[in-house]
C-alpha cells in the first residue's frame, strides 16, 4: 500500500476532529490499509458495516458529518470514483474529485477536479479550513 500524492501531507495537517473517512469496505480493511500505507486513522470512520445503504446514497457522507458535529453543507467531499462523488453530493456536501483511479472525463460531476491532491493547498486557522486548487 502506498498513498496517493500529498494524501500524508494532507491528512497530517488535518486536526483530528476536523476529518473523516467513509468506506464501502470493512472497517477493518480501511484501518489496515491506512495503517500499511504509514496514514493516520482518522477518529470517524464509516464503514459498510455502518450504513445500509452504500455508495452513490448519502447515508455515509452524512452519519461522517454528523459524527464530526458539522452540517454536510459544511464539509468537503474528496473523491476518486463516480459513485462516491453522487453521495457527496446528495448529501449536499461540496465535493472535489481526484483523478486518480477515474479519468477527469468520469468525474465531471463534483465542483472541482485535480489530477491528484498536489494540486491542493490546505490553510489551517482558527476561523476554519481552506483547501485551495494552486493549479488545476
Amino acid at each position: 500500500m502506498v498513498p496517493l500524492p500529498a494524501a500524508a501531507r494532507l491528512l497530517h495537517d488535518l486536526p483530528e476532529d476536523r476529518w473523516a473517512a467513509v468506506t464501502s469496505g470493512s472497517g477493518a480493511l480501511m484501518r489496515a490499509r491506512l495503517q500499511t500505507a504509514g496514514l493516520p486513522v482518522p477518529e470517524v470512520l464509516v464503514a459498510a458495516e455502518d450504513v445500509s445503504a452504500g455508495k452513490p446514497d448519502p447515508e455515509g457522507y452524512l452519519k461522517a458529518a454528523a459524527a464530526l458535529g458539522h452540517p454536510a453543507e459544511r464539509c468537503l467531499v474528496i473523491e476518486d470514483a463516480p459513485a462516491g462523488i453522487a453521495a457527496g453530493r446528495a448529501a449536499g456536501a461540496h465535493t472535489l474529485a481526484v483523478a486518480t483511479s477515474h479519468p477527469a472525463a468520469e468525474l465531471t460531476t463534483a465542483d472541482a477536479v485535480v489530477p491528484d491532491l498536489t494540486a491542493c493547498a490546505l490553510q489551517v486557522t482558527a476561523a476554519g479550513l481552506t483547501l485551495t486548487i494552486t493549479r488545476p
